[in-house]
């Protein structure tokens, strides 16, 4: 099995950055034998990471292609937060037949519900095979059944 990650980055010293290095380190001591791919914004240092996804939504939405080329190679794609990353990997998957998962972390999988971009979001996270919130006001706002 192969897993591909999109997050902001994987520093330790913040909230999102310690929750997806957190999990992504436990997946490898547990299951050694799985291949892991990080795609973020901003590099933090691991040998694994590569940061291509741009902070600004114009250059982000162009590296789609890109993107999708990576994806194409794993078999699950998690996505830490909607937006940007949930939408990004909803888009970048349109016709393939990966798994997506999505975790509603904190406010990329909220704020844009009540925004220009509720469409976009809405979709993405209907695209996901699996949405998992950090709590259970996430997952009512997100309508998580």
């Amino acid at each position: 099995m192969d897993i591909c990650f999109l997050t902001h980055n994987l520093d330790i010293k913040n909230g999102g950055g310690r929750l997806s290095y957190e999990l992504i380190s436990g997946l490898q001591k547990t299951s050694p034998d799985v291949k892991i791919k990080v795609l973020t914004t901003i590099f933090s240092g691991y040998e694994y990471e590569e940061a291509i996804l741009y902070p600004n939504k114009i250059k982000l939405f162009f590296s789609l292609l890109k993107v999708r080329k990576i994806l194409k190679h794993y078999n699950i794609i998690h996505a830490f937060d909607g937006m940007p990353y949930g939408v990004i990997a909803s888009l970048a998957l349109v016709g393939l037949r990966n798994k997506l998962i999505v975790t509603a972390v904190g406010s990329g999988s909220l704020q844009p519900l009540y925004s220009k971009y509720a469409f976009l979001i809405k979709w993405a996270y209907r695209q996901a095979d699996k949405l998992i919130a950090i709590s259970s006001y996430t997952a009512n706002e997100i309508k998580i059944k």
